[in-house]
């Protein structure tokens, strides 16, 4: 005869697959919330049927229930990774981006190296968390980085496939922007190559180099080339773009004298 254990555990397995059933197939989140409650009166406190419980309330509008309960969870189990993943669907659901992306990222580093599948879709998630927060290149490394984990993962090849322009860096709204912004990043690479750089001293220097790429781009390829470019693949205009000669004569210099007083602040 199986001892109380044995019972618990085989009573779990049923009723996770049942609240499974309930949520995939059925889309039936009130019953499911209902099974994993009769679960938790099992084995009260689990963080695991806790947070799943929470994920079943919030699918089913009932918001207030369900993040009070996901909150709960985290309190008690801060450590417990699936939480955190959640927490991360909660609010990108609301489109706050920032927090979601914290979510995901904490969710990564807590779980354990072998849970391949999941680490891939907090990457995939936190992906689409960074994109929509405005950082495209970070988002584009995160969907990169879930391809490591789990090469397999549809929706990172998909969002790969769409954001991604002919030159490996985000996509813009146009043809015209990927071009720019493309001649933009090799040019600030060549500055700071050409001046022993690792990176920018200041955002008047920023803005003093992206001057002058910007008028070489103006004088150089849009005034030469206008729509045609359109027309040449992207090996070729890359030709073009390497062979354009910026001139950073007295940047850096520039850059110094436009820099505020000490003291002064900015507005918004």
């Amino acid at each position: 005869m199986a001892d109380g254990d044995d019972v618990i555990e085989e009573l779990l397995g049923k009723g996770l697959a049942q609240a499974a059933r309930q949520m995939l197939d059925g889309r039936d989140f009130d019953g499911a919330a209902k099974t994993l409650k009769e679960l938790l009166e099992l084995l009260p406190g689990d963080p695991m049927l806790g947070t799943l419980l929470a994920s079943a309330l919030l699918a089913g509008d009932r918001e207030k229930e369900g993040k009070a309960r996901l909150d709960s969870v985290l309190r008690e189990h801060p450590d417990f990774p699936m939480a955190h993943y959640y927490n991360g669907v909660y609010f990108s659901g609301k489109e706050h981006w920032d927090e979601a992306a914290a979510a995901y990222r904490k969710a990564i580093g807590l779980y354990p190296p072998h849970a391949k599948e999941a680490i891939a879709d907090a990457w995939q998630n936190l992906g689409c968390a960074l994109w929509e927060s405005g950082e495209k290149p970070e988002a584009l490394e995160a969907w990169k980085t879930c391809l490591k984990v789990d090469p397999g993962n549809k929706l990172a090849k998909k969002n790969l496939r769409e954001c991604t322009s002919g030159y490996g860096l985000p996509r813009s709204i146009s043809t015209a922007m990927d071009d720019s912004h493309a001649f933009t990043d090799m040019k600030m690479k060549q500055y700071l190559a050409e001046n022993g750089k690792d990176s920018f001293g200041s955002l008047e220097e920023v803005n003093a180099v992206a001057q002058r790429i910007t008028e070489a781009w103006n004088g150089q390829i849009a005034a030469k080339y206008g729509r045609r470019l359109d027309d040449l693949g992207v090996k070729e205009k890359i030709r073009i773009f390497e062979a354009v000669k910026v001139d950073f004569e007295g940047v850096g210099k520039a850059a110094g004298k436009a820099r505020p007083g000490k003291g002064r602040k900015k507005g918004k």
